[in-house]
């Protein structure tokens, strides 16, 4: 089995045996189980990253919309209207727009976690105008941003995989898996995954969530990358996605791939979970 944790193939034989000697691993949290969790009543987490969701009144700037985009999820709004009470011409609404879209670019990555399968972002311009004898002009305008999901029910059923994350962690923590040593947990939350969801190769939509990854144990690179984000953001590891291309083992092409970057203990790690599924 290769393990892709900190972007290569780990030779280290402790690493397998540790996997393979603590089996018990794969008894927590099971697809089974989780199907049974009632999360009606609990709230979305403010993971790292996003436990401090503050931006101006008049958001202008990459991280400003991407704070935004965060305060949306957290909030469960699929859909968010922000009002500029500012006089301004058309080009500034214009180039306003384009930095919007290229937060959700970003946060789309960064945060693939909170943004799984949001394929893209819809905005929505309305201007309020006055007229006089010397023409017209924009007093003000309002910007609504509308997530738009790959399939349908793809938001909620995020929302539902992040309302798990602190069960899973609880579950996790009171079986003793977790040290003080946050490497360490981050390689304990790694080795469950993948022990917990293994590839899927049937191009299915819903595998690229981190919802079905945790639920149903089945998943692509997305949804591998979001479900061990999450996790380990749970447990306040600065952690992020990242996108770029990587070598399909099995067909030998460049393909789109999607893996974590994290912070831990002072440590860059770069870490592929979707390589530690035994079938990929």
């Amino acid at each position: 089995m290769p393990y892709g944790y900190n972007g290569f193939l780990e030779a280290n034989p402790d690493i397998a045996r540790m996997l393979q000697n603590d089996t018990s691993l794969g008894n927590i949290c099971t697809p089974a189980e989780l199907q049974r969790v009632n999360v009606s009543s609990y709230q979305i987490p403010l993971l790292c990253g996003a436990s401090e969701i503050t931006f101006p009144l008049h958001p202008v700037s990459v991280e400003d919309f991407m704070h935004v985009m965060l305060y949306m999820v957290v909030n469960g709004l699929s859909e968010y209207t922000i009002h500029y009470n500012i006089s301004c011409s058309k080009s500034d609404i214009d180039n306003l727009m384009g930095t919007c879209m290229r937060a959700f670019d970003f946060a789309n990555t960064k945060y693939v976690h909170y943004l799984s399968c949001i394929n893209r972002l819809e905005t929505n311009v309305q201007m309020q105008m006055l007229s006089s004898v010397f023409g017209s002009k924009i007093t003000g305008f309002s910007l609504t941003l509308k997530f738009m999901e790959s399939y349908a029910g793809a938001f909620s059923e995020n929302l539902h995989m992040l309302k798990l994350v602190p069960y899973v962690l609880n579950q996790l923590n009171s079986r003793g898996k977790f040290s003080q040593n946050n490497y360490e947990n981050a390689r304990v939350l790694y080795n469950w995954l993948c022990l917990h969801c293994e590839y899927d190769f049937s191009n299915n939509p819903r595998r690229f969530g981190g919802f079905s990854a945790l639920l149903y144990g089945k998943a692509v690179c997305e949804g591998f990358t979001c479900l061990y984000n999450a996790l380990c953001s749970g447990l306040g590891i600065s952690i992020m996605g990242m996108s770029g291309q990587s070598r399909n083992v099995h067909s030998g092409k460049m393909e789109n791939h999607i893996w974590s970057w994290a912070n831990i203990n002072g440590r860059s790690c770069y870490i592929d979970s979707t390589w530690g599924s035994p079938n990929f």
